[in-house]
């Protein structure tokens, strides 16, 4: 009898090794299987953030393993939803800005149409009153006293600026709508410097103006038009900033691949905070000494050079003078 009951505890003892062990079996394997989606999980919220990097937007993610990866889920597709309310309100955003570019790209067209016709219109009453001057101070028209020559020199002198400023405006607008061509030809460098220093007399009063040209005669490829342009707006400049017994210097110095022209003025010289501004379209120091100035002279001479390949900068000290240099390659 007791070893029927020695054997009876013994087989209940496997009995239980051999339940707890199936138990621990299935316990693993309900883990392992778990780890093994959790894993599949994890790699779908992979593949899902990548190809919402790449622009899927339409990508969601599912879940039914447990609570927890069900709320992350969830999460993760109110994130792409809420990217996909972004992205449908900044493509309204940029079709917006387009009508909005659209519409002042026309506007720019219309302002430089009517400034272009402006300007080629003023030309023509402007250049008549000249023309009519001119012969007033001819006599032609019958003897005047020297007071009334006097009086009309200044009106011929006057006009012609107001010619220059005209002109200046004219062919701003041009260069703006890509209608200002560059025409380059063999031109002699010295020989346009001279003739730009004779075309900007009328604007000299008491001042000097120094060229001293090279011995040998300097020719490059150059439009000599828009040359004589960039020279003239130059002088203008300097003769504007200098007082009336002031002396303006123009120089030609050889560089190994560039000729570099200088103009140079002892007049009163450019802010230290102005000196990158001066070649900006529009920027006009001649309105700070209530002068009048268009402040499109020096942008334009700055296009110029540029489309010749070259380079255009100032250098100046208040109460000294400027230096304004402009390179032409040989």
């Amino acid at each position: 009898m007791q070893y029927n009951s020695s054997m009876d505890i013994l087989f209940l003892v496997l009995i239980v090794v051999l339940l707890l062990l199936l138990f621990f079996v299935v316990l693993y394997r309900m883990e392992h299987k778990k780890r093994i989606t959790l894993t599949k999980f994890l790699n779908r919220i992979s593949i899902t953030a990548q190809e919402v990097r790449y622009g899927n937007l339409s990508r969601r993610l599912r879940s039914s393993l447990t609570t927890d990866t069900k709320l992350i889920a969830e999460n993760i597709n109110r994130m792409i939803e809420a990217l996909t309310d972004r992205e449908l309100m900044i493509k309204a955003y940029q079709m917006e800005l387009e009508e909005q570019k659209h519409d002042l790209e026309e506007l720019v067209k219309i302002q430089q149409d009517f400034t272009a016709t402006l300007t080629h219109d003023l030309k023509v009453p402007i250049l008549a009153e000249i023309n009519a001057l001119k012969l007033f101070s001819k006599e032609s028209f019958g003897s005047i006293t020297s007071q009334q020559k006097d009086v009309i020199k200044s009106m011929i002198k006057n006009n012609e600026e107001l010619l220059f400023l005209v002109n200046t405006l004219l062919d701003t607008c041009k260069n703006r709508s890509g209608a200002l061509k560059i025409s380059k030809n063999t031109e002699s460098l010295a020989e346009t410097i001279n003739e730009s220093i004779e075309e900007v007399s009328f604007l000299v009063k008491k001042h000097a103006i120094n060229f001293v040209p090279p011995k040998k005669p300097l020719m490059l490829d150059f439009d000599k038009i828009e040359i004589k342009r960039v020279i003239k707006n130059l002088l203008n400049n300097a003769i504007s900033h200098t007082k009336e017994d002031g002396v303006i210097c123009v120089e030609i110095v050889l560089r190994k691949k560039e000729v570099e022209v200088i103009v140079i003025d002892n007049g009163r010289g450019i802010a230290v905070s102005d000196l990158d501004k001066v070649f900006e379209k529009y920027f006009s120091t001649a309105k700070k000494m209530r002068k009048v100035g268009t402040g499109l002279g020096l942008f334009l001479s700055k296009q110029i050079i540029e489309k010749h390949g070259g380079r255009i900068w100032a250098e100046s000290e208040e109460g000294k003078g400027s230096r304004f240099h402009f390179t032409l390659p040989f």
